[in-house]
């Protein structure tokens, strides 16, 4: 018998399932990821392209850290120097360029300019190598004999300025150590274990240039008993000299300002001003004047 309950409802279909789609967020998700894949693949390489090139600096600290800001900024102070000695130079030819006697007063400058080693100059000359000996100490000496014979093995700032000092006796003209113009106010002298020439730290070998006379300028080095002869009685090796007939010098690239040194304007003062220093410097200092 049909049940009246099932013939009234209606006939149920097998519908099949809706077929799959992809949702709307999956490509560009994916060109998303693929991007950023790729950043993350060019940030390494460069990271070890960098690391490659520039290693990083090893940890200091103390003294060691405090010679590295010294370097970097006495590296940036040698930048500004040349920039504003660039700058002087174009004010300077400026003002020659307005003068009525151009000419003149531009023999003047150089002439000024050449005396104060703030101009490159070349010639023919001398170059003397000085460099730490490569002997050892003998082994069983006293500490004292010991000591001193290290300490002569060594190029000392006396002997860089025996060296110009003899040179400059012969008539050079012009000197440089390791590319460090010589002029009136450089200071040769050690500083822990460096020698600083113009307040820059130099390293052996030294290489002091001067232009002159090559054959006077040798010579006078070759002097019986003199620089060359003391050096070569500890070590041949320590100092070589190499005539030249053509050296370049760099030009002087340090501070030329004076803080408490001006010229004189009134000539007719100089007599009485002469006079009352002599007779300052007659009276000891404390003691009162009659």
């Amino acid at each position: 018998m049909d049940n009246p309950y099932y013939a009234s409802r209606p006939e149920i279909l097998d519908v099949p399932p809706p077929a799959s789609r992809t949702p709307r967020w999956f490509w560009p998700l994916t060109v998303m990821t693929f991007i950023l894949g790729a950043l993350i693949a060019a940030a390494l390489k460069t990271e070890g392209v960098v690391l490659r090139e520039f290693p990083p600096a090893p940890s200091v600290s103390g003294p060691a850290m405090d010679y590295v800001t010294y370097q970097n900024t006495f590296n940036l102070q040698q930048k500004t120097i040349e920039e504003l000695q660039k700058r002087n130079e174009i004010l300077e030819r400026g003002v020659v360029t307005k003068s009525p006697e151009p000419n003149e007063l531009a023999g003047q400058l150089d002439q000024y300019r050449f005396l104060a080693g703030i101009t490159p100059v070349t010639g023919p000359g001398v170059s003397v190598t000085l460099r730490d000996s490569t002997k050892a100490v003998p082994i069983g000496l006293p500490s004292e004999v010991a000591n001193e014979m290290n300490l002569s093995f060594t190029i000392h700032d006396l002997d860089i300025q025996r060296v110009v000092n003899e040179l400059r006796a012969a008539g050079a003209e012009a000197f440089a150590v390791n590319d460090q113009r010589i002029v009136a106010t450089t200071a040769i002298r050690c500083v822990g274990p460096a020698i600083q020439v113009n307040g820059v730290p130099l390293t052996p070998p030294y290489v002091i240039r001067a232009i002159g006379d090559p054959a006077t300028l040798a010579g006078a080095l070759e002097l019986r008993g003199g620089i060359n002869e003391q050096l070569k009685q500890t070590d041949t090796a320590m100092i070589q000299i190499q005539n030249s007939n053509s050296l370049m010098l760099p030009s002087y690239n340090g501070s030329v300002t004076f803080a408490y040194c001006k010229p004189v304007k009134d000539m007719s003062s100089v007599g009485n001003n002469a006079s009352a220093v002599s007779t300052a410097a007659a009276v000891p200092a404390g003691s009162a004047t009659q």
